[in-house]
């Protein structure tokens, strides 16, 4: 029992020395839990960093923990490990982008795209992901406007605007 014990901690410190460097940093964390290294001492522990929707909420109500968040703000703003899975917050940050960021849409049609910023973006997604458009039976203008104008940039790709002459 001792002499398993004893190769079972050998086997473990072989595959600590052979890890190879640079490694994806979620990868190297499920490897430390499985192998059982700790960080050294001199390490401080990493902060917390709030969630996108948690800016929704006014700073002295933010959680100041992972375990005091609410588990549906982790949620939205949390993607699986598989290829191809997105959040709402990087879905959202691709609609902003192409608004009124670096894309810039808004900026060749200034009449036709509303100012707005991605606060108030975050703003109409969270009325969507509470209920509180279902509740009402309204979808946030902000969003049904930037639906209808897609639409309208897919159905009129020659880029001229027949609602603003």
């Amino acid at each position: 029992m001792k002499a398993e014990a004893e190769e079972k901690a050998r086997k473990i410190a072989e595959r600590i020395k052979k890890r190879r460097f640079p490694m994806d940093d979620l990868k190297l964390i499920a490897e430390d839990k499985e192998l059982g290294v700790k960080r050294p001492a001199d390490v401080t522990k990493q902060p917390f960093l709030p969630f996108t929707f948690t800016s929704l909420i006014p700073f002295d109500d933010r959680p100041p923990s992972r375990k005091s968040t609410s588990v549906t703000i982790i949620n939205a703003c949390t993607a699986t490990m598989s290829p191809g899975s997105r959040t709402i917050v990087s879905d959202a940050l691709q609609v902003y982008q192409f608004f009124r960021g670096d894309l810039g849409y808004g900026r060749l049609f200034p009449h036709l795209i509303p100012e707005f910023n991605y606060k108030h973006l975050l703003y109409a997604v969270n009325e969507v992901l509470v209920g509180n458009a279902k509740k009402s039976h309204l979808v946030p203008p902000l969003i049904s406007y930037l639906f209808y104008i897609s639409l309208y940039i897919l159905t009129h790709p020659e880029g001229k605007c027949l609602l603003y002459k």
